[in-house]
């Protein structure tokens, strides 16, 4: 089988080389064949996968978006009539969908055949402070797609240990800090963390309506960057979608040769919390810039990431219970559990079959939060707000920057139930607190656990990212 991209598939699709169906098929067969003794990636596949694949064949002309019959995996957090949503949880596992969230309306409209979901840390890595990455009540243990006692991270966990091992040209994570970039970079892919904003988040399980968004996972930046385009558009019931420009680019247009040539990117080293071999490997990604042209400035980190994590905290657990009452109504009125404090309960009444390693200590604090009104929330999101202005003022405007890159990641760790995430390094707050555009990209391992470069640019410029992505990308070939 080959290792396909949307652009060789959609090309092999429109030539007659193969049929729509003849690679689900292969998928879904690898799938069954593959899954269960490997990453254990797959929560459920779609019951109508075939009869769609007839119906995409059926419906496909030279002139189809480039997405049409292009097999693609969603997260289970993303509402789907014919196949629930469930965050993971077995609590959510009878609870009927009544319609697609608009994301996936909107990959539906151009082409893609949904093949299935994927599973993912339970409740988005939200239950509980010493959880382990890709495990969920519902799902069982994924694990990394390049060797099974390695953690995937997380939370989408599934989505991207599903496309490092082929089982869909490519997936749809969410993240709101890191669930899109780390378990990309552990498994070797590429992840995009779009501005929070761009893609709707309706039909989302959400964390935090400050930061949560969806966003593509693929072999290579030109998937990536077709995917968002498909899921970008305005949504009435998401005001974050409002500060959307009238206008999105094209994204896959900013896939030329020669994009780093002349940019200027700001660097920001390691810290700390990095083992000494990635601090030793950094430096290979500013080669590779350097030779593709760019000019690497050194960076300062900003005042406000010594107190940020904190103010985070407070925006997370005081919007989660909001957030989450407000979905179960609007999305789920069928449900019996209605509010975080319901699904607390049945955590506890359950506690065997979804707290057997780890409890709900992040459930326990969120309950216990201040609500949004509160002058707590109104100080941190204020702190939030400070923290823009400084990578704004202090990194781009004073460097003149085109972006900023630093490590995604350290090395991945073993899988061990009994000690939960033993994290290895991670820099993904700076895109997800701010809310901006943010990319993770390979560029080298550790013991063959892969290291990625994590890019970051200012609200909107999603095809100034892309470019330089893309770039860097081709610097690694």
């Amino acid at each position: 089988m080959k290792d396909w991209t949307i652009e060789t598939l959609a090309q092999a699709l429109r030539s007659g080389e193969t049929t729509i169906l003849d690679v689900a098929q292969t998928y879904v067969d690898r799938i069954i064949e593959e899954d269960a003794d490997g990453p254990n990636a797959i929560i459920t596949l779609n019951p109508f996968w075939k009869e769609d694949a007839v119906k995409l064949q059926q419906s496909l002309f030279s002139d189809s978006p480039l997405l049409h019959g292009i097999p693609i995996l969603l997260k289970d957090n993303i509402d789907t009539y014919s196949m629930g949503n469930s965050a993971g949880s077995i609590a959510l596992k009878d609870v009927p969908v009544e319609k697609d969230a608009p994301v996936v309306q909107q990959l539906q409209q151009a082409g893609a055949l949904i093949l299935g979901k994927t599973n993912l840390s339970e409740w988005a890595n939200f239950r509980a402070m010493d959880s382990i990455s890709g495990w969920s009540s519902l799902g069982g243990q994924t694990r990394n797609a390049l060797n099974k006692q390695w953690s995937p991270s997380g939370s989408s966990s599934g989505s991207a240990a599903a496309v490092a091992a082929g089982y869909a040209v490519a997936a749809v994570g969410t993240e709101t800090d890191g669930s899109i970039v780390s378990p990309a970079a552990h498994n070797g892919i590429i992840g995009l963390k779009p501005q929070v904003g761009r893609v709707s988040r309706t039909g989302i399980i959400p964390i935090a309506w400050s930061q949560d968004t969806a966003g593509p996972m693929a072999k290579t930046v030109a998937d990536c960057a077709i995917l968002l385009e498909a899921m970008s558009a305005p949504d009435e019931d998401d005001a974050a979608t409002r500060a959307q420009p009238e206008r999105l680019e094209a994204l896959k247009n900013y896939c030329v040769p020669g994009s780093l040539k002349g940019k200027r990117i700001g660097y920001l080293n390691p810290d700390e919390q990095f083992p000494t071999e990635v601090h030793e490997r950094f430096f290979h990604v500013l080669e590779r810039l350097s030779d593709g042209g760019a000019n690497c400035i050194a960076l300062n980190p900003v005042p406000s990431l010594a107190t940020l994590q904190d103010h985070e905290i407070t925006v997370m657990t005081s919007e989660f219970p909001e957030a989450l009452a407000t979905y179960m109504e609007t999305r789920r009125p069928a449900s019996p559990y209605k509010t975080l404090k319901d699904l607390h309960q049945f955590n506890l009444d359950n506690a065997q079959a979804v707290m057997p390693k780890f409890k709900q200590n992040w459930f326990d604090k969120c309950l216990m939060a201040p609500a949004t009104s509160s002058n707590l929330y109104q100080t941190s999101q204020q702190a939030i707000s400070a923290f823009r202005k400084e990578l704004d003022e202090l990194w781009f405007r004073a460097h003149d920057l085109d972006a900023v890159v630093t490590a995604t990641n350290g090395p991945a760790w073993y899988i061990n139930p009994n000690q939960g995430n033993q994290y290895t390094g991670g820099n993904s707050h700076i895109a997800a607190v701010s809310g901006w555009p943010s990319i993770t990209i390979p560029y080298g391992d550790i013991n063959d656990r892969p290291l990625g470069a994590l890019f970051i640019v200012p609200p909107w410029e999603e095809a100034k990212l892309i470019s330089i992505a893309y770039g860097f990308e081709q610097q690694n070939l």
